[in-house]
């Protein structure tokens, strides 16, 4: 034997059934005004759901205008950075700096390098200097990782990776690998040098 429930739960704030306008539309006894009043309602809940979507899409639009603007302006380096590209191979990085860079050493001497460089696991920049550095691997997968600057980027063969990056501090930071490269994964620790 079932429970009897009340009706009240079926009815909306004017005392009419939930299933009101699905018996009058679908009903074919109803008459003229019934199918008039259908209509209306179906044109109206057809009205609410397209501007509620025209809206949303809008909003969505707008955002990610907004978001695709910002991150071109963020990936892409300032004028006349320090363009820097960076070699992984097992175990040992290669910094290959481009022709006509400018670069200070630790004890204070400056060379211009009018046919660029390149230097085994050791990345000389300066104080303010914008650096941009091109990513790329040239055996298996490695990760170019200074935990001091928060930089973490992937070195994948066949794909290059850009990053750019401003060093307030002068120092030394450490250069590590932290994807599993080979036996000897450990030994691939290079340093990034700061100079006043």
């Amino acid at each position: 034997m079932g429970l009897v429930q009340s009706d009240s739960i079926d009815r909306n704030r004017r005392g009419h059934s939930r299933f009101r306008n699905h018996v009058l539309c679908n009903n074919q006894v109803q008459g003229e005004a019934a199918t008039e009043w259908c209509k209306l309602v179906v044109s109206k809940t057809h009205a609410i759901e397209i501007l509620s979507v025209l809206i949303t899409s809008l909003v969505l639009g707008y955002i990610g205008v907004i978001a695709g603007t910002n991150l071109i302006a963020i990936d892409t380096p300032p004028p006349g950075s320090l363009h820097v590209k960076v070699v992984a191979r097992q175990f040992y990085w290669t910094f290959e700096y481009a022709p006509n860079s400018s670069i200070t050493f630790p004890n204070g001497t400056t060379r211009q390098f009018p046919n660029g460089t390149s230097f085994q696991n050791t990345l000389f920049v300066s104080v303010g200097e914008v650096v941009d550095l091109e990513i790329v691997s040239l055996d298996v997968a490695h990760s170019f990782f200074i935990p001091q600057l928060g930089i973490h980027i992937d070195a994948i063969p066949g794909h290059d990776n850009r990053y750019w990056f401003e060093a307030d501090t002068p120092g030394q930071y450490i250069i590590e690998c932290t994807q599993f490269c080979g036996t000897g994964h450990y030994t691939m620790i290079g340093t990034l040098v700061v100079v006043p």
